[in-house]
């Protein structure tokens, strides 16, 4: 048996893709997607942490995402404000602690701010740790780390270095990547962090998502066999 055979991950991340189409699909608007896929990340969160799981990253907003068109990034900086201010506070009352990545000087000031104060307000959680990766891109992440040790002076950097300069170098590598909605990469997502990541695809969309598909995925995890090169 390799190390972590029969072992539920530790780190997982979501690829939370398909929104916009489950709302075609379903004859909504964006507004009511988003919306439902909130609930589904509230569940997964919940579900994920009863399961064992320590930490879960989010793919919520890439660096990409800023080339949708203005009506609906207008409408996501205002779900975003919701959701910090509703969303993570119920979870918090779950003892989720919340962390966010990302090149988060890019939202607006009140954004930014009720960001901080929900890290602050759950930085002594126990239970898992959810994490949004919020104008996140991974190729964004390391040429900010390599630029944040430039500025510091390094002459020569090492992959711990890199580690140790990333937005968040207390996170753990992750052990598993799930996507929904078909596709089957993982366009930039935590590059760095899911270099031995085992990934499991869905077909349907993020908002259909169901705690007995997390099931699924977990207990295919665990029956995969991970030699880490050896």
């Amino acid at each position: 048996m390799s190390e972590t055979e029969g072992q539920v991950p530790t780190h997982v991340g979501f690829i939370m893709d398909g929104n916009r189409r489950w709302s075609r699909a379903n004859g909504k608007n964006y507004e009511q997607g988003y919306n439902r896929a909130m609930d589904v990340l509230e569940a997964v969160v919940e579900h994920a942490g009863k399961k064992g799981v320590k930490f879960v990253t989010t793919y919520t907003f890439s660096t990409e995402n800023w080339n949708r068109p203005k009506i609906e990034i207008d409408l996501l900086m205002r779900l975003f404000e919701y959701a910090l201010m509703e969303r993570v506070q119920a979870l918090h009352k779950k003892n989720v602690r919340f962390r966010a990545i990302g090149r988060l000087s890019g939202f607006s000031k009140s954004i930014q701010e009720k960001l901080s104060q929900e890290v602050e307000r759950t930085k002594n959680n126990t239970g898992v740790t959810l994490t949004l990766a919020l104008n996140y891109g991974g190729h964004a992440e390391i040429a900010d780390a390599v630029n944040k040790l430039i500025a510091s002076g390094k002459q020569e950097v090492t992959e711990n270095d890199i580690q140790q300069s990333l937005y968040d170098p207390d996170l753990p590598p992750v052990d598993l990547i799930i996507r929904t909605s078909g596709e089957e990469r993982i366009s930039g997502f935590m590059l760095w962090e899911a270099d031995y990541a085992e990934l499991y695809f869905l077909e349907k969309n993020w908002p259909d998502l169901t705690t007995q598909d997390i099931d699924i995925a977990l207990e295919d995890y665990i029956q995969r066999k991970r030699n880490f090169g050896a």
